[in-house]
């Protein structure tokens, strides 16, 4: 899954980072 960009909430993207992590 690539990663959206910053374009989108950066805040749920690191949300989502962190659980995958």
């Amino acid at each position: 899954m690539a990663p959206p960009p910053e374009s989108m909430n950066t805040a749920g993207v690191l949300v989502v980072h962190e659980e995958l992590h």
